[in-house]
């Protein structure tokens, strides 16, 4: 998932694929946000790319349907692989045309975690973020350490 400044998300749209090269770029309806699906080796290239539109790029680790019970079995299958043992957790959801409040979906998601996986919450400095990105009917999920999120200095113009 790339941000951009709202309207320069079609500069964006073209710094991602001259950075990148090959990928598919999805154009959602919400100004300053889109997709692209690419290899793994794409979030290194748009590190090291100089840009003036990218303002972050937050690599997911699956799309799903945006229903809360889905999501949060999502969730926690991905969770099994990424959070390990005794690592401390936070979950940040951003909604976009999603009747759930975020704060009530966060609430959902880190309950059925601590149940699980017995793991530490804490908000303020997590080892990983387990990222909820609802866009309209879809769910995008990540399990990142703040490292993992690439965020770049946007040149206004």
């Amino acid at each position: 998932m790339v941000t951009t400044p709202v309207n320069r998300q079609y500069d964006g749209m073209w710094e991602i694929q001259w950075a990148v090269g090959e990928c598919k770029v999805i154009r959602t309806r919400y100004k300053g946000l889109f997709l692209i699906e690419a290899d793994r080796n794409a979030l290194e290239k748009v590190k090291s790319y100089e840009t003036t539109a990218i303002h972050k790029v937050i690599p997911l680790d699956t799309m799903v349907a945006a229903h809360l019970p889905e999501i949060t079995e999502e969730v926690v299958n991905i969770a099994q692989e990424k959070l390990k043992k005794g690592e401390s957790f936070a979950v940040r959801c951003r909604r976009r045309g999603f009747p759930i409040s975020s704060k009530e979906i966060e609430r959902e998601i880190g309950t059925s975690i601590t149940k699980t996986f017995k793991n530490p919450v804490d908000l303020s400095n997590p080892d990983k973020t387990i990222i909820i990105e609802i866009i309209d009917e879809k769910a995008g999920i990540a399990i990142l350490a703040q490292s993992d999120i690439v965020k770049k200095e946007v040149i206004e113009l």
